[in-house]
C-alpha cells in the first residue's frame, strides 16, 4: 500500500451516469482510479466476485484495472439510477522530490453505504465541470480533496473496526479449540499482531470481559460438562481442562460457580439427558447401553428402530422447539467451525463437539464413553467386539485368502469407490481383507465414472444400495457393461449390501458389517 502521506490526487473527470451510461460502461476496464457515487435509484453491482448493494449514497472506491459489472444480475442497476464516476490520478512524492504515478489508494476495493455528504460534493463538482476560471478550478480542487479525505478516514475506521472483530473472533475460537494448553493474553495478543494492553482493550470493549476471564469461562463450562459425566477425578479434570493446579482450579471454581468440584459433582451425577446431533454419535451412545435424551435421525436408519423413548429432533435439521421447555444436560454434535451455531447450542446446554475427521471410530467410542461415564462399558464393548472381529477375520481368511474385495456404492449423485475410512475400516482394517487396487490409496471415498470401474477391479465386489430401487438397479446392472466384464460379476463374487446398515460410522454399524460380510461370503 502506498504510503497516504506522500500521495497527491488529481482530479480528471465527472460523469453522471445513468442507467444507460453504466451499462455502457459495463465489464470495462477502468483505465484510472474511480469513485462511483450514487445519488438515486438502487441496485447490485460485481466488482470482481464481490456482490456490492448500491443506493443513494452508497460510494465505491476502484483502482485503475478493475472491472465494474452492472447489469449481470436480477438485482442489477434499477433504470430510474444516478451516480457519478470521479475519475482521477494518485502520484506519490518521493524524498528527493521526483513524483511517480501510482494506481491504487490504499485497498484495491472500498464500499462505503450511507455517506450522504459526499453526495452534495459530488452534485457541486459536476455542478462546476466545465468552468475555466482559475478560482473556479481550486474550488473544485478542494471539494475533490475533501471528497478523498473523507473516503479514506471512513475506510480507515471501518478496517480498523474490522481488524478488532477479526482479533477477537481469531483468539476466541482458538481459546475455543484450544483451552486445554497453557494459554496466556501475551500469546492472545500475538496471534493478533496487537500489544497485549491494546488487545485487552479491544476485547472487553467488544465482549465485555477480559481475554483470560474469557478462557476461564470456557474452561469452567468443560469442568462442569466432566463432573456432570464422567468419572474422571479432580485433579485430571484441571489438568485435561488447561490447568497444572488442583487447587487453583477448585478456588477458581467454587468462587464461578458456588460449589467446590466435589460437591457439584455429587448434586449433578444422576442426570444423564443427552442430545446427539449426530445419527453417527447416537449409534456410540446406544452402542454403550445410552439411549439419547433427543437426536437427529432419518426413517431409514436401523438404529432408530432401536430407540423407545428418545425425541426425534427431525433427518437433519434439529427442531428445537420440541425440546425448548426441558432441561438438558450435554448435547453431542460433529465439531464445526460455525463459532455462531456452537454459542446458540451452549446456551440450550454444555455442548461438546466431537471431530468427525481425522479421529477413528475407537476414539470417538472411547470419547463419548468419558463423556457419559460409560469408559468401562466403552473398552467392554470394544473387547467383545475385537474378539468377535478376529473371529470373523479367521473365517474369512479361509473361505476367500488374499482375494482382493472393491466398496461401490450405488447413489443418486453417481457411483463411490470406498477406501480406508467408513466400511472399509472394517473390511480393510477390522477383517485384514485385501482392498482393490486402488482403493488403498482412497481415504474416504472416491466418486468415479462407469468408465473407471476397471480401474478398481478386484476378485469380490461389495455393492453398496439404500432399498429395494437398488436391487432392481443392481440387476440390470449385472448384464451390461461395464460391469457384466468386471471379474467379480463373471465369477459370482459380487454382492448386494444394505447401505442403511452400513452406512453408519459407529460401533452398531460396524458389528452389523461384520454379520453381514460372514453371511455373505462363509454361508452358501
Amino acid at each position: 500500500m502506498l504510503s497516504l502521506e506522500s500521495l497527491l490526487f488529481k482530479l480528471i473527470d465527472i460523469q453522471a451516469l445513468d442507467a444507460v451510461g453504466l451499462r455502457s460502461m459495463d465489464g470495462a476496464e477502468l483505465l484510472s482510479p474511480a469513485l462511483f457515487i450514487v445519488a438515486s435509484g438502487e441496485g447490485r453491482w460485481f466488482a470482481g466476485r464481490v456482490s456490492i448493494p448500491m443506493k443513494r449514497g452508497s460510494v465505491l472506491l476502484m483502482g485503475a484495472g478493475d472491472r465494474l459489472y452492472t447489469t449481470n444480475s436480477p438485482l442489477s442497476t434499477s433504470n430510474t439510477m444516478l451516480a457519478y464516476r470521479i475519475s482521477f490520478r494518485v502520484f506519490e512524492a518521493a524524498d528527493d522530490g521526483s513524483v511517480r504515478t501510482g494506481d491504487r489508494v490504499g485497498p484495491s476495493l472500498v464500499c462505503l453505504q450511507d455517506f450522504m455528504a459526499l453526495v452534495d460534493i459530488a452534485e457541486r463538482i459536476y455542478g462546476y465541470r466545465g468552468k475555466s476560471r482559475p478560482l473556479d478550478r481550486m474550488r473544485v480542487n478542494l471539494w475533490f480533496q475533501e471528497m478523498v479525505l473523507g473516503v479514506l478516514e471512513r475506510a480507515d475506521d471501518v478496517e480498523n473496526k474490522r481488524d478488532a472483530a477479526q482479533a477477537v473472533s481469531l483468539t476466541t475460537d482458538f481459546m475455543e479449540r484450544h483451552y486445554m494448553r497453557e494459554i496466556t493474553r501475551e500469546q492472545l495478543a500475538a496471534m493478533a499482531g496487537m500489544s497485549a494492553n491494546y488487545y485487552s482493550r479491544i476485547f472487553k470493549n467488544r465482549t465485555g470481559k477480559s481475554p483470560i476471564e474469557h478462557l476461564n469461562e470456557i474452561r469452567m463450562k468443560h469442568a462442569k460438562r466432566l463432573l456432570s459425566f464422567s468419572n474422571l477425578s479432580v485433579g485430571k479434570i484441571a489438568q485435561t481442562i488447561g490447568y497444572r493446579d488442583e487447587f487453583y482450579f477448585s478456588r477458581k471454581f467454587k468462587e464461578k460457580i458456588g460449589a467446590s468440584p466435589t460437591v457439584f459433582a455429587r448434586e449433578r451425577k444422576p442426570q444423564r439427558k443427552i442430545v446427539s446431533l449426530s445419527t453417527a454419535y447416537t449409534g456410540h451412545l446406544m452402542a454403550l447401553g445410552v439411549e439419547p435424551y433427543a437426536t437427529l435421525m432419518h426413517d431409514s436408519y436401523p438404529i432408530g428402530d432401536h430407540l423407545r423413548n428418545t425425541i426425534l429432533l427431525g433427518t437433519t435439521v434439529p427442531d428445537f422447539s420440541r425440546i425448548a421447555d426441558r432441561d438438558i444436560d450435554l448435547i453431542l454434535c460433529f465439531e464445526s467451525d460455525d463459532r455462531r451455531q456452537l454459542e446458540a447450542l451452549n446456551r440450550l446446554a454444555p455442548t461438546y463437539p466431537i471431530p468427525f475427521h481425522p479421529m477413528e471410530w475407537r476414539d470417538h467410542l472411547r470419547t463419548i464413553g468419558e463423556i457419559a461415564g460409560k469408559e468401562k462399558e466403552a473398552e467392554l464393548w470394544l473387547d467383545k467386539y475385537d474378539r468377535k472381529a478376529r473371529s470373523a477375520r479367521e473365517l474369512l481368511a479361509r473361505k476367500i485368502g488374499t482375494d482382493s474385495i472393491a466398496i461401490v456404492a450405488l447413489g443418486r449423485d453417481g457411483l463411490a469407490v470406498y477406501g480406508n475410512r467408513n466400511m472399509g475400516a472394517v473390511l480393510y482394517g477390522d477383517l485384514a481383507l485385501t482392498p482393490a487396487a486402488g482403493a488403498a490409496d482412497i481415504y474416504h471415498f472416491k466418486m468415479i465414472a462407469e468408465c473407471e470401474l476397471a480401474d478398481y477391479d478386484a476378485d469380490y465386489m461389495l455393492v453398496i444400495g439404500d432399498g429395494e430401487e437398488t436391487a432392481e438397479q443392481w440387476s440390470a446392472l449385472l448384464h451390461r457393461e461395464p460391469w457384466s466384464e468386471l471379474t467379480s460379476v463373471r465369477k459370482r463374487q459380487a454382492y448386494l449390501a444394505d447401505g442403511r446398515r452400513w452406512g453408519g460410522y459407529n460401533p452398531m454399524s460396524h458389528e452389523w458389517i461384520v454379520d453381514d460380510m460372514l453371511r455373505m461370503l462363509t454361508i452358501q
